[in-house]
């Protein structure tokens, strides 16, 4: 059974962690349990394995706009 504080899994590379949130994720298939394992935020898990099973990148999202709409 793994168990990380929120420190250790900061710590980690970012798309490790994620991967590794996935991982718990299936075997655990509970998102309450998944996040009181890694100490993390339902919310957050939920995202990711969203993200996961829709088969997108676990890597970070582009947060600029796609389009200008008013530009002065």
């Amino acid at each position: 059974m793994v168990s990380l504080s929120y420190y250790q899994l900061y710590k980690m590379n970012k798309l490790e962690a994620r991967k590794l949130l996935v991982k718990i994720f299936k075997e655990t298939e509970n998102v309450t349990q998944t996040a009181m394992r890694l100490s993390c935020s339902r919310n957050t898990i939920r995202k990711f394995v969203k993200r996961y099973f829709n088969e997108q990148s676990l890597d970070d999202l582009l947060r600029r706009p796609k389009e200008l709409y008013r530009m002065t």
